[in-house]
């Protein structure tokens, strides 16, 4: 039951493609995966603590509503954000005694997304929100094609009428040329985090988040990429009953702080040249 229930979560993040670029990129489904709106609280007692990447997890034994256990998966941040914060590989064990608060899974599947809690030692670090380093805000109609092009579309297994080629790593992909969102969708693109792990967050306008969400949702096993021009940043296969909600896209970029700033100085620089 125990590694049925883990691949069950960690599956949910999505089976990423492998890259050859040294640039490593994960997608993290987070707002997707968790209700940002609601926490609970998880009384019970530590199975395991995973010390991985690209999330660190805690594996917590629940006692349910018919009085057996059930295996809860806890998602952390990576294990470089989590020591600077002051966590160590050994911080919980096996058998420690935890309260654990966490944003709850938006399917049936036990887990949760790491706020706050209490071990055996008192009060554990909270989670505490990436600094954000950029913003820019789009104005709906903005762009021009002076703007780079960043779609999150469809990848399909061969060539056709309806694909373009991205490159992926030294890979060529074929994503559909309908993507589901494109750069003119963009209402704000944010970047957080530091080099060692750098976010991209993006929003898009309400009837493109709309349709992103009506894409994704029920979708299961749906291959996705999200492309900035011809470069293709990820792939993943999107797994679970849940779809991409209003708070967007987030992706995380290892190494890549410059590319990131300087996709959003693109767009915010091509926007800006069209509203003046």
């Amino acid at each position: 039951m125990k590694r049925a229930v883990a691949r069950k979560v960690l599956g949910a993040i999505g089976a990423l493609v492998s890259m050859a670029s040294p640039v490593c990129v994960w997608a993290h489904h987070s707002s997707a995966m968790f209700d940002q709106s609601r926490s609970i609280t998880l009384e019970g007692v530590v199975e395991d603590f995973r010390w991985t990447n690209p999330h660190a997890f805690i594996q917590v034994l629940v006692n349910g509503d018919r009085g057996t256990q059930e295996e809860w998966s806890v998602e952390m941040n990576s294990p470089e954000l989590l020591a600077r914060a002051g966590w160590r590989s050994d911080t919980l064990r096996a058998g420690d005694a935890v309260s654990l608060v966490v944003h709850p899974g938006r399917d049936d599947s036990k887990g949760g997304q790491y706020l706050s809690g209490t071990g055996p030692q008192g009060p554990l670090i909270a989670a505490s929100p990436p600094t954000t380093l950029a913003a820019q805000t789009v104005s709906p109609g903005a762009v021009t094609t002076s703007c780079p092009r960043v779609d999150l579309t469809v990848v399909e297994p061969s060539a056709s009428s309806e694909t373009r080629p991205a490159k992926l790593g030294q890979r060529t992909i074929f994503v559909r040329r309908n993507a589901i969102t494109t750069t003119s969708d963009i209402s704000e693109i944010k970047i957080a985090g530091d080099d060692v792990d750098t976010l991209i967050q993006i929003k898009y306008q309400p009837q493109a988040a709309a349709r992103l969400l009506d894409a994704t949702t029920g979708h299961d096993g749906l291959r996705l990429a999200f492309v900035v021009d011809d470069d293709a940043w990820l792939a993943f296969t999107w797994q679970g009953p849940y779809g991409i909600g209003p708070d967007g896209t987030q992706l995380s970029i290892q190494h890549g702080l410059a590319k990131a700033e300087a996709l959003a100085e693109s767009i915010g620089s091509c926007s800006a040249a069209r509203t003046r």
